[in-house]
């Protein structure tokens, strides 16, 4: 028997090592999902509505779903998805270690429970694998350490309290069972392996239940009756890495057993197995992370989240070292029309077509969010909301930017009885609550929608054609019937411009100019337009200054073409041009010449 100091020594070690693997754990998650767990918020609208969750809860696993959708609303206040990730893990690991340490009581096995977690939280670095996953995997853990407290029970007992455990898991928390009623036999089977047998029948209770509900349409398919293709999204086909955590948890259980025949008792070789496997942990989870994570789209929901939450200036700094592809620079641009900037700092960026600034439509979910916010900041609100309502519709649990979105289309174009109906939806969340309650007051009152700085100045935008709502007609046609109908919508223009100027569109540039100049539209031409201008009039002065074009502009222009020749003169590489000249459309025609 131990003594007193020896038991002490050995709890505190315990703690310790487990407080150092939550801490250790927490700051992994953190800094590899922080932006993940915001885009799995965005990727759902959770109402706490009774009708909706009795519906949730009559499907199979319809338990595991709810509580991980409560879980994930909390996921848009920072660092929570983290925090309640490492919770779950702690909680799911600390149950799987009472249940195993009937076989082996040596602490220093308890990094090894964390196993299963770890791996599993690789998988969630995957967009198409559920949350609820992770929740089902702690929920097995609990029901398999109930199994283990019925050791002195009569084996007949025991069975059929271990079917009754495992079709409750089956029917609330989804195929997890199976994972159950295998460790089950395992187990059973290590402690009297003529008994152990009997122990089979929960496999075969899931495999017959699975069979039904699959045959009933309660299930896809067998894939996710039995596997984890009922923690991934439908159309998703799990790889095998995708099994190995369920395997891991299979695993452990011999493995206990057979350090539990060992002769181990040195605590200095406890200590140091402690640290090893303690050390292993974030070790295999960074290995398998930088092998599984997907590091482009980690990228776009950091952009996304900036986004969502209008941090514009973040999305700005990020410009860059984020211009891989053409998402991210659209959201880089909607930021600097955000800013008012679009224009003015164009050409501080690698991009060299208009596809940076408005990329063509594709069937992706996250462009139809892009093309929504887009749309709505040029002011073509009709073609904004059909973009919001495709997006949230096309996202099984819809999505509460885009709610706010289709909310605020609706009381611009003054349909207030729909945009009241998803306010009355919106108010039944537990983040976005306030903000719809907040919405109410431009219901019907036209007053103050015009009155509102934001949501007036997109009235105006409207078309006074109501056959042309939705204008979705391309790019130029749909900013120009904007700025028709409201010349103060600076982003339309500057939209229209930046696709122009990107494509070095003449076609374009020169009627477009005319059109809006003449009408009024423009008291001065932008810069850079102005520069484009010259670019394409470079043998017409008199042609330029009719659109108002200085002096000033005009020998700038001269001094360029002067750089530009000198530079050719000597063999110079164009970059050298850059200090001077990088920010402006005559640089870019100069740096994209031939493309």
């Amino acid at each position: 028997m131990k003594s007193l100091p020896t038991k002490i020594v050995s709890l505190s070690a315990r703690i310790t090592m487990v407080g150092i693997i939550a801490i250790v754990l927490f700051l992994y998650l953190q800094d590899t999902q922080e932006f993940t767990y915001f885009y799995r918020e965005q990727n759902q609208l959770f109402l706490w509505d009774n009708q909706v969750i009795s519906k949730t809860l009559l499907t199979i696993g319809g338990l595991c779903k709810v509580m991980a959708q409560v879980l994930v609303q909390y996921f848009v206040l920072a660092k929570m998805g983290a925090v309640i990730t490492t919770l779950i893990c702690l909680i799911g690991a600390h149950f799987l270690w009472c249940a195993l340490k009937n076989l082996c009581n040596n602490w220093f096995m308890i990094p090894v429970c964390f196993l299963p977690f770890v791996i599993y939280n690789v998988y969630l670095m995957d967009n198409y694998a559920k949350y609820e996953g992770i929740i089902a995997l702690c929920i097995m853990a609990i029901f398999f350490w109930i199994h283990t407290l019925l050791n002195n029970q009569n084996n007949y007992v025991r069975l059929g309290i271990s079917c009754i455990l495992t079709l409750i898991v089956y029917l609330l928390f989804g195929s997890v069972a199976l994972l159950l009623s295998f460790c089950v036999l395992i187990y059973e089977f290590i402690l009297s392996p003529k008994k152990g047998l009997l122990f089979a029948a929960p496999i075969i209770l899931v495999l017959a239940v699975g069979l039904i509900a699959v045959n009933q349409a309660y299930l896809i398919g067998f894939g996710q009756a039995y596997g984890m293709q009922h923690y991934t999204e439908y159309y998703f086909e799990p790889t095998g890495f995708y099994s190995l955590s369920w395997i891991i948890t299979i695993t452990l259980i011999p493995i206990f057993w057979l350090f539990g025949k060992s002769k181990i008792n040195a605590l200095w070789l406890h200590s140091a197995l402690a640290i090893i496997l303690t050390a292993f942990l974030p070790y295999l989870y960074n290995t398998l992370g930088d092998n599984h994570q997907d590091k482009g789209m980690y990228s776009l929901e950091r952009i996304i989240h900036y986004a969502d939450t209008e941090q514009w200036d973040e999305i700005i700094a990020l410009g860059h070292s984020e211009t891989s592809n053409y998402i991210n620079l659209n959201y880089l641009n909607l930021a600097l029309s955000k800013k008012g900037q679009l224009l003015e700092k164009l050409f501080q960026y690698e991009q060299n077509s208009s596809q940076a600034v408005f990329l063509d439509y594709q069937q992706f979910t996250d462009i139809g969010v892009l093309r929504a916010r887009q749309y709505y900041q040029m002011g073509a609100i009709g073609a904004s909301q059909m973009n919001a309502v495709s997006a949230k519709m096309s996202m099984a649990e819809g999505s509460p930017s885009m709610q706010q979105l289709i909310i605020k289309n609706y009381i611009i174009t003054g349909r207030y009885k729909i945009a009241e109906k998803y306010i009355q939806e919106l108010e039944k969340t537990w983040y976005y609550a306030d903000w719809a309650t907040s919405m109410r007051k431009y219901l019907y009152n036209d007053k103050a929608v015009e009155s509102d700085p934001e949501l007036g100045m997109k009235r105006r935008d409207l078309p006074k054609d109501n056959e042309t709502f939705t204008i979705y007609a391309g790019i130029y046609n749909d900013t120009q019937t904007v700025m028709t109908a409201n010349p103060d919508e600076s982003a339309a223009s500057d939209y229209a411009i930046a696709c122009m100027l990107l494509d070095k569109n003449f076609n374009y540039i020169i009627p477009f100019t005319q059109f809006n100049y003449e009408n009024g539209y423009w008291k001065e031409l932008p810069e850079r337009l102005q520069e484009a201008i010259l670019t394409a009039q470079e043998q017409n002065m008199d042609f330029a200054k009719q659109f108002g074009i200085s002096d000033e502009m005009i020998e700038r222009f001269a001094q360029f073409r002067k750089d530009a020749l000198n530079l050719r003169h000597n063999g110079g590489a164009v970059t050298q041009l850059a200090s001077r000249w990088g920010n402006t459309f005559w640089y870019y025609m100069l740096r994209n010449k031939g493309k």
